[in-house]
């Protein structure tokens, strides 16, 4: 097929008003859900520091982009600074971490982590594939560290696309650095139930998270 199926209707570019609504009212009643896991502030407050850290270290950075290259270390063009390209699965690593850590991980406990492929860098791999690569840590084979496991989905609250084209070795660093925080910051993060995938990405669920959070520029806001 070569053209547009004329017998195919075209969504509306505005949905009714009664199924925005209906979104509103599912978004809210989540948010205020005795189901909805939620970390304590000073937990939030102990892995944004960690985080800010870990960034400036000399440990890789975790960066959400090329799945051609996961598994390997990439190193920045400018900086040499260790790249380990990766999907979600490391998001999923910090948030059930600190749910099940708190506050007593330390950047120390990272290092060790990452040296024994402890942190999933992608979701699944297959043995040869685990065997030849840099980074090996698969969250199939991470037991204990998969949202999934638990029946959530890891979703982010603000936008951690890097939205180029260009190889992560070529980024500026600070971007690299900046998008790295998005994605391993709980405090970032939202677990939604297995059940509901797809409202980690409304607006109207971001923005209400984002307000309760005090954030600002939630995913696809605008």
């Amino acid at each position: 097929m070569n053209k547009l199926c004329d017998t195919v209707p075209r969504c509306p570019k505005e949905l009714p008003a009664n199924i925005l609504a209906a979104v509103e009212v599912l978004a809210k009643s989540y948010l205020q859900s005795f189901i909805r896991p939620k970390l304590t502030v000073d937990v939030l407050n102990h892995w944004d520091s960690l985080v800010d850290c870990w960034a400036d270290s000399d440990l890789p950075l975790f960066i959400r982009k090329q799945s051609l290259d996961i598994g390997m270390i990439l190193n920045h063009a400018e900086s040499s600074r260790k790249l380990a390209p990766c999907d979600n699965s490391p998001a999923h690593w910090a948030v059930i971490t600190a749910f099940a850590r708190g506050t007593q991980v330390t950047l120390q406990d990272i290092r060790t982590a990452i040296d024994a492929h402890e942190i999933p860098v992608t979701m699944a791999m297959s043995n040869a594939e685990i065997q030849s690569s840099a980074m090996k840590g698969v969250l199939a084979k991470c037991r204990g560290v998969n949202a999934g496991e638990y029946g959530w989905k890891v979703d982010h609250i603000q936008e951690i696309g890097l939205r180029q084209r260009r190889r992560v070795q070529e980024l500026p660093i600070e971007n690299l650095k900046h998008h790295f925080k998005l994605l391993m910051k709980p405090s970032n993060m939202v677990l939604v139930p297995s059940q509901l995938k797809g409202l980690g990405d409304l607006p109207g669920f971001l923005h209400l998270i984002a307000e309760e959070l005090d954030l600002e520029n939630p995913k696809n806001g605008k």
